[in-house]
């Protein structure tokens, strides 16, 4: 499953508006189906199968909760390696999700150029 998670500025919406709503997300949501379309036809020519999906959310609980529906054995999460002062804060999606998950993960650096 390639997954991508668009996070909303505000998680929990209002009463009034359905979960997952977030139109200010609308604009990235073309360019998210096309970035996990991509990586899963890279994994599909190496032979995987591979399906996609993309989510509005929390990022950690919304891979967490991916992971938990598809029985997944491994999560593989991307990680910038850059430390902000929100991350210092409130820790990386990558932390969260290793900390927290019922499976294996895999934090999956970004190749530094030199």
């Amino acid at each position: 499953m390639v997954l991508h998670v668009l996070q909303p500025v505000d998680t929990v919406p209002p009463p009034e508006m359905a979960p997952g709503y977030a139109p200010e997300l609308e604009d990235d949501k073309q360019p998210a189906y096309a970035f996990v379309e991509r990586i899963a036809a890279d994994l599909r020519r190496t032979g995987f199968a591979a399906q996609t999906s993309v989510r509005v959310g929390d990022v950690t609980d919304t891979i967490l909760d991916r992971a938990v529906e598809w029985r997944a054995d491994l999560i593989a999460v991307g990680s910038h390696g850059q430390r902000s002062i929100h991350d210092f804060l409130l820790g990386s999606v990558a932390e969260s999700v290793a900390r927290r998950a019922g499976c294996s993960v895999a934090i999956v650096r970004e190749a530094v150029s030199k």
